[in-house]
Parts: C-alpha cells; structure tokens; sequence
C-alpha cells in the first residue's frame, strides 16, 4: 500500500490501538489473524460495533489460512462482546457475540469429526472427507473441503496431537 499511495501515507497500526475517526469517535484496531496472516477488525466500543472483515461473514462461514490464528483472533473478537458484527461480506449481524460464539463451536466441532475420522481409520485428507462431509457432497465443494480438512490437520500438528507422514496423517500416541 506505501508503494502505492508513497511515503508517509500508510501509518503502521499496533493491535488495540485506538484510531481516532472523526465525530469524537475511535476505533480500537484488533489483530486478527487466521483468515490472512495481515487480517485486522475494527471495534466501536461507544456503540459495541464490530467491523470484522472477513473473519466473521454474514451470511456463512469464513475461509481460514491458519486455524490456530484464527480460533485465537475469535477469541479476542469475543471478549470485545459486540452487539453488532458488520462483516466485509454479507448481512450485518444483530447479537454479534453469539455469531462469534457459533463460530467457535463450528470449528471446534469440525476438529472433533476430524479427529474422529482418524480415529476411525482415515489417513489421507480424502479419508477424512469421506468420513466428515456429506456422502452426496457435490463434486465443485470437494476442493473447498479438502482445504477446510488440512487447516484442520494442520492446527492438530502444530498442537502435537497429529502427525504427517507424507501424504497421510495419524494420531499421535494412537
């Protein structure tokens, strides 16, 4: 972006750090990573507002780049306690905390059917998407599944609780 607009009109943002607006309004910068590595919201204290970027969407689930990142920036997104989620794509949501919390379940449900999967025999990402998704899953989704399945797996190994052998995956300790 500085190369772009040139020196000296991108100021570098620290997380929590509050960005006056204008009107007597601030904005609380939040580093949020997981969706991208640069990904920041925005939270309007005064009125409980949070502008969530693509972290938390409005109409469906985010895509997700690192999942440890993520569950975290949730995390953080949650302890704000918004009123109001106004999400780079979609519908504004009303009760925003519960949005944040639904996210959270969501994903954690999902790596309990991923960790279920490996327990009951599956060992390549394909494995996995047998065992999680839908029988009749259409063809076109299969892609965004596979990803969804090695975000998961990849969180798991940076927890140490899975292991990756080339192309297959197990339990560690199992």
């Amino acid at each position: 972006l500085a190369q772009r607009l040139g020196e000296g009109c991108v100021v570098k943002l620290r997380s929590r750090e509050m960005v006056p607006v204008g009107g007597g309004a601030t904005l609380r910068a939040l580093f949020t990573p997981g969706h991208e590595d640069d990904h920041v919201c925005y939270y309007l204290r005064a009125d409980r507002v949070l502008f969530s970027g693509d972290n938390i969407l409005g109409n469906s689930s985010s895509s997700v780049r690192n999942l440890r990142q993520y569950m975290a920036s949730l995390e953080l997104m949650a302890q704000q306690k918004p009123e109001i989620i106004c999400p780079g794509h979609g519908q504004v949501v009303r009760n925003g905390t519960a949005r944040i919390q639904w996210y959270i379940q969501h994903r954690q449900e999902r790596e309990e059917q991923v960790v279920a999967a490996l327990r009951n025999g599956a060992r390549t990402v394909d494995d996995a998407i047998n065992q999680v998704y839908p029988r009749n899953l259409r063809k076109n989704l299969r892609g965004a599944a596979a990803r969804n399945i090695l975000t998961h797996l990849t969180k798991l190994q940076e927890e140490g609780r899975v292991q990756e052998r080339g192309t297959t995956y197990s339990l560690k300790g199992v």
